[in-house]
């Protein structure tokens, strides 16, 4: 997941927070990243700082860093389940569709994935609904599954080298899957279309 902050001066920093969202994970953030930036940007100290209210927000340790610099800037205090007046939801609406202009998702696009309990989430089967209608609903059929055989190519690419440490191993991932040529992708899509038109009848 993603930490950010933005004011109406300019964006502010973002964090990529890679596990869950902890009390004392929330801390460090705002006492690494939101305290230097809200005090340069609010230099007069009437700086006014907005959050929702997710547990980790509402954390004592949280709270107390908060009281303990009233005298920089101000926590704004927020009703419960109130997104809609949360300016940041704004933001990442600007972004989600400029990310789907970038990657072409348009209402013709199609979605395709397995059934992993993850990717059939409530809030995940809602972010569809509204994002993304036509997604593709399908069996238990792994052998249908084009991703599967761009993973086996890219393990092929990785097993040519000599991996050592946890963080080669990722970088010489991001590395070749980069490094797909279109045409497998394309070839793969043709291939395993058919292939799911012939086993679906459709």
């Amino acid at each position: 997941m993603l930490w950010e902050t933005f004011s109406w001066a300019a964006l502010g920093p973002v964090v990529v927070v890679e596990q869950t969202m902890k009390a004392a994970n929330c801390l460090n953030i705002i006492a690494d990243q939101l305290h230097p930036y809200i005090t340069f940007v609010f230099p007069t100290g009437n700086g006014i700082f907005q959050q929702d209210n997710a547990s980790c927000h509402k954390a004592r340790i949280v709270l107390e860093w908060f009281e303990q610099h009233t005298d920089e800037f101000h926590l704004m205090s927020w009703p419960p389940n109130s997104p809609d007046l949360n300016p940041k939801e704004h933001i990442w609406d600007v972004m989600e569709w400029q990310l789907r202009a970038n990657l072409g998702i348009g209402n013709n696009f199609v979605f395709y994935q397995d059934n992993d309990p993850k990717y059939t989430a409530l809030n995940i089967r809602l972010w569809y609904l509204y994002n993304c209608p036509q997604n593709l609903k399908k069996p238990e059929s792994p052998d249908l599954n084009p991703i599967e055989h761009i993973l086996r190519e890219l393990e092929v690419r990785v097993l040519k080298h000599d991996i050592k440490t946890k963080s080669e191993l990722q970088t010489v991932m991001l590395e070749e899957w980069m490094d797909v040529d279109a045409e497998i992708t394309k070839k793969t899509d043709e291939i395993y279309s058919q292939t799911f038109k012939s086993c679906c009848g459709c």
